[in-house]
């Protein structure tokens, strides 16, 4: 196959290489690791990517909020702003805003969803997905808002 020395030593030199590339932009993957934006080792996350000037990303504040408030110390709900964080576009592989990103507690992505979703379609992920019953027994709807 390969008779010179020297093209033996460069052939296992060019395979660590694609190797070493290989690892570095597994790690970058979308969705990998649970690093990024507030990241909270050992809960599960939501994190919403959006922006101030998206009408349905507006629309999924409250819900966020509110998901936030209830399920503190459950699983850590994240928001970002694509304008003020424009690396997150590329770690997660943001195509469309809003985005929502489920990433396990072991930091594995379980499922995405692009565009507005109604809290209780959040639920049932958080059930499916990381075994989470549907809003703690604290949890009360605000006033004149959709249970």
């Amino acid at each position: 196959m390969l008779k010179s020395p020297w093209l033996r030593v460069a052939a296992v030199i060019l395979a660590a290489l694609l190797a070493a590339c290989l690892v570095l932009l597994k790690d970058r993957a979308p969705g990998a690791g649970a690093t990024g934006p507030g990241s909270d080792s050992g809960l599960p996350r939501l994190v919403e990517l959006g922006s101030q000037t998206c009408t349905p990303c507006q629309m999924m504040k409250p819900i966020i909020e509110g998901l936030r408030r209830d399920y503190a110390g459950v699983v850590s709900v994240e928001s970002v702003d694509v304008n003020r964080d424009p690396a997150a576009v590329q770690q997660f592989g943001i195509r469309a805003i809003p985005t929502q990103v489920f990433i396990d507690a072991a930091g594995r992505e379980v499922a995405r969803n692009e565009g507005y979703i109604a809290r209780e379609d959040i639920e049932e992920i958080f059930l499916t997905y990381f075994g989470v019953t549907r809003r703690p027994a604290a949890w009360t709807a605000p006033a004149g808002a959709r249970a």
